[in-house]
């Protein structure tokens, strides 16, 4: 068996997975009391994740501020639509008299399904903080506060800058902060337990040398498609023979151990001058890869040009080397203009496609001083970088919206205008936080102005058309707070931004309840015989014969295709409870993340393709599927709150096929008919026909004194409702051996039956696909032997998708001319009966027109089907129950009903109501035979009246066994 990859998780809710082994993830399923290893949805429990914004700068007295910031939907008759932002609460570091450098991170570091803010900053003593802040929600008011403070014993280099992240294997993060030491080197730090102080186990490992100038920055990713720990280096370093000093590489973190995967030179910046601006970003851009690829962008500030490149790592084909990995550049955008070396980079899933674009900012400074330039590239099958759209914005005119630092970010954005509200979906935005200048605010005092804004782009990644030709004001821009440096270099101010559930705002499942469920029963097909009078067969006078045969146009057994697929299900309580939008999002992310049936799954359940020679000869045919399936039952909160639940299915294969005989007395098939009476088979369209699917076939079959034969085709060019497969939907049931198809009574085991903590009658699992060759014809023939011009009939026949059950089904609706006296002289009597098509001694009198349909409570319905197969209508009906045969001395069970009539080739029904538990008295060896008699006062004075007595099985499935 090949090795199940445990770690390559994806990184965000509705990213495509990056798991490949869907059947095998990692991790037991908690609380199961086994060690079956089984998780389809990979122990990522968070499934919709909305975010706020926080930012972080050197304030007014040398602190160091933390702002959160909240978003709702803005619309300015100026500028148009947008996203308004506006402040929240703050937060003050106090760490020294200046902040040297600083990272903020969000992360749930402790699975408590809320994010933490993780803060490391340097203060002029060049002592490395690390603080962990956490949203606290009050009664009135919220705010954020620390929830553990310590100093990363370290030895920092001068003029270093510092950069964070996170690893992420599971519910749980660990994150990442990283430096360079007074020897040049990379120092990477992680720890698990960072807000418990008794607990921290830190661990630092050494990576690449810098050159003096320390640039370098981090990313964290499953660049090799192995783990989701492996860290990229993007650094300056030496200059190497041929002048190149731009490098990459990328190192694994596990079991307190790093390892060099690969490394690569990235090349020589423009003469020779050191990036003013240095970023690495990771990225899930592509939908048909495990592995994540690398954007590395740098700035010269001496040429005002930047350059933009992705990279991939893929399997070494060499043996040069002995690292199994090779890191290669696929494409490059170089020149890019930038003004002050200001260029940033964001990754993220902008247009809610399962997939990540790459976000480029750059400073420019034509028409508008100090405004923003912002490309989208989108990656299809490569990382070839392919423009979407470009913009122009700026803050107001009121100051220079971008002067000294800026940071960009893709966040799925909180409404914060009506929280705890369905609609509390702002959507994937571009997030941009700014340090710029403005006159009022003296610049050669120190200060500068801080600004937040958000773009959006629609599903194509456009921008509004208001930033296509030249820059445009960002409707509900904030700008209202200020950073100082009391040293007066403005140079040195850094802005930086985070997002993150810091409240709690998602949709998430627990762990589930694994069960499998055996003998799961899919009807595939029901062929049905046709029409032929019982007094036309088999007879010295009258032999009439009827087939249904399928074949292909060669005349061979033609062939069925089944494919299986796995689904998902939602609780009946979930939509009700989460509310549409929610629903909809929460269904979703779950699509793109796994793809639709879990087809991103490489574990595949082989397609079956079965010889389809079913003849119906004298009996109706059933076929099923008959499988084993897995499920997986989960709870689904919002807001930390139990909501409902969904269902994960998993057929174990393709299942097998079993055929059935309507007169096998263990299949509980119900038809409407009754072989060899013709008048029993309707006179209109069958009641779970869909007449907007049609049928396959649109000829009849008049049967008089010449053999006929017809056939259905799929390829008929005529037929405006062809249909060639369908899906089936799978029935999901807490009652054991419940059903929803009206052909069988109710205790046929359809679909899956358990008990499981939610219900799920309005399932829309959908676990079977059905097709036929365009080559299916279905042969049905009649050859009338011996009949004359009095006992003519026309017969037309369904072959049709059933609605009730999307299997396809033979079924016929039969007419009676008025010229044809042999039917109307014979049948001219009316006739309430029951239909008893068995003659077996034992079963003569046994009917499936008696049905039990238990409640949930201590009730059970008794629904009495009585026929009138003649062509008049009856009186009113009298009906009795009996516990056991009213001849030998059955009891009486309640009060007679009566049915008003019966029409000419009708039927009706009567209601009795009993208590389950007496029903359970009456059982002996597990089951009672329950008579009904029409007519009882006179029928059971006549001995030869048989039609009229009928007896069922309580409960139905008595005879079934394991069908």
């Amino acid at each position: 068996m090949e090795k199940v990859n445990n770690f390559v998780l994806r990184h965000k809710p509705g990213l495509i997975s990056k798991h490949r082994y869907i059947d095998r993830p990692p991790g037991k399923i908690a609380n199961s009391g086994s060690d079956q290893t089984s998780d389809p949805l990979n122990g990522n429990y968070t499934v919709v994740k909305l975010d706020s914004i926080m930012a972080s700068f050197q304030g007014v007295n040398n602190n160091l501020e933390l702002m959160s910031f909240t978003a709702q939907p803005y619309t300015d008759k100026t500028n148009g639509s947008g996203v308004a932002i506006s402040d929240e609460t703050s937060l003050s570091i106090e760490g020294g008299s200046n902040f040297k450098q600083m990272v903020t991170i969000s992360a749930d570091i402790d699975g408590n399904k809320k994010d933490e803010i993780i803060v490391a900053y340097l203060n002029d003593k060049n002592e490395l903080w690390l603080e962990v802040i956490k949203y606290e929600e009050g009664a009135k008011t919220s705010n954020y506060a620390v929830l553990s403070r310590f100093i990363i014993e370290a030895e920092i280099g001068d003029q270093t800058t510092i950069w964070g992240s996170y690893t992420d294997e599971g519910e749980i993060k660990k994150p990442i902060i990283a430096w360079v030491d007074k020897s040049s080197k990379v120092k990477i730090w992680t720890c698990d337990n960072i807000a418990d102080d008794t607990k921290r186990e830190p661990f630092l490992f050494e990576g690449p040398e810098t050159s003096e100038s320390k640039k370098a920055d981090i990313a964290i990713g499953a660049f090799t498609g192995q783990r989701n720990n492996e860290i990229a280096i993007f650094y300056e370093g030496k200059k190497d023979s041929n002048g190149n000093n731009l490098f990459v590489s990328v190192y694994c973190i596990a079991n307190q151990k790093s390892k060099l995967i690969s490394s690569a030179i990235v090349g020589a910046t423009d003469e020779g001058y050191s990036p003013y601006t240095l970023n690495v970003k990771s990225g899930a851009f592509l939908a048909n890869t495990v592995r994540d690829g690398l954007a590395l962008s740098w700035a010269i500030k001496e040429t005002d040009k930047a350059q933009l490149q992705m990279w991939e790592c893929h399997k070494s084909n060499t043996e040069k080397t002995n690292n199994q990995f090779d890191l290669k550049m696929v494409d490059a955008a170089k020149d890019l203009a930038v003004k002050g070396g200001l260029i940033r980079t964001a990754v993220g899933d902008i247009n809610d496609d399962g997939v990540e674009e790459l976000v480029v900012g750059r400073v420019a400074n034509e028409l508008i001083e100090g405004h923003l330039v912002l490309q989208v590239y989108r990656f299809e099958n490569t990382l070839k970088l392919s423009p979407a759209s470009t913009g122009r914005m700026y803050g107001d005119n009121s100051f220079n919206f971008i002067s000294f630092d800026f940071e960009l970010a893709i966040a799925d954005l909180e409404n914060h205008s009506s929280p705890g509200l369905d609609n509390n979906y702002i959507g994937a935005g571009i997030v941009i936080a700014a340090l710029g200048a403005e006159k009022s605010l003296m610049p050669q005092n120190g200060y500068a102005r801080v600004s937040l804004g958000v773009i959006k782009v629609d599903p194509e990644l456009n921008f509004a058309i208001r930033y296509k030709e030249k820059p445009a004001a960002i409707p509900g821009l904030f700008s209202g707070n200020i950073a100082y440096d009391s040293n007066k270099n403005l140079g040195n101010l850094k802005i930086k931004l985070t997002h993150g559930d810091f409240n709690g705002t998602n949709i998430c499942v627990g762990s589930p309840k694994q069960s499998t469920i055996e003998d799961v029963n899919s009807i595939i097909a029901i062929i049905n015989f046709p029409p032929i009078p019982s007094e036309f067969q088999n007879t010295e006078e009258f032999n009439c014969v009827g087939q249904v045969s399928f074949s292909d146009t060669k005349g061979n057994s033609t062939s069925m295709g089944l494919s299986t697929h796995r689904s998902y299900s939602t609780s009946d309580s979930l939509g009700s409870s989460l509310g549409i939008s929610s629903l909809f999002s929460f269904t979703s992310s779950i699509n793109k993340t796994h793809g639709k049936d879990f087809s991103k799954s490489t574990d595949k359940i082989a397609d079956i393709t079965t010889s389809l020679n079913v003849s119906s000869d004298k009996e109706d045919v059933i076929l099923l599927n008959v499988n084993i399936f897995n499920t997986w039952e989960y709870p689904v909160y919002k807001d930390g709150v139990h909501k409902g639940h969904i269902l994960v299915v998993f057929p174990q294969s393709s299942g097998n096929i079993k055929t059935l005989s309507g007169k096998d007395l263990s299949s509980l098939y119900k038809p409407a008919h009754l072989i060899g009476n013709i008048l029993s088979y309707p006179s209109a369209d069958p009641k779970d026909y869909d007449a907007m699917k049609g049928s396959f076939c649109n000829a009849v079959i008049s049967v008089d004194s010449q053999p006929t034969s017809i056939s259905a085709n799929w390829s008929n060019s005529n037929n405006q409702s062809e249909q060639k497969s369908v899906n089936q939907s799978t029935h999901i049931s807490n009652q054991q051996s419940a059903n929803v198809s009206s052909d069988f009574l109710c205790g046929f085991s359809l679909g899956i039956n358990h008990n499981y903590d939610n219900t799920y009658s309005n399932s829309e699992s959908s676990n079977y696909a059905i097709n036929f060759t365009e080559s299916t014809n279905i042969d049905m023939s009649i050859t009338p032997a011996g009949l004359n011009e009095t006992m003519y009939y026309t017969v037309k026949p369904y072959v049709y998708w059933c609605k009730t059950g999307n299997y396809l089904k033979v079924d016929y609706a039969v007419f009676i001319p008025k010229g044809s006296t042999w039917f109307t002289q014979k049948y001219n009597e009316s006739n309430p009966c029951f239909h008893l098509p068995w003659i077996t001694d034992g079963y003569k009198l046994f009917t499936r027109d008696i049905e039990f349909v238990q409640s949930d409570n201590d009730s059970t319905t008794i629904l009495v089907t009585v026929h009138n197969d003649t062509l008049k209508p009856t009186t009113k009906i009298e009906l009795a129950l009996y516990n056991k045969d009213p001849h030998k001395n059955g009891t009486q069970i309640g009060d007679i009903q009566t049915i008003n009539g019966l029409p000419a080739r009708g039927a009706g029904h009567c209601i009795f109501t009993v208590k389950t538990s007496f029903l359970e008295s009456l059982l002996v060896d597990g089951y009672t035979s329950i008579y009904a008699v029409i007519n009882p006062k006179t029928t059971l004075k006549n001995l030869n009246d048989h039609n009229k007595i009928g007896f069922g099985y309580y409960p139905s499935n008595y005879l079934s066994g394991a069908i």
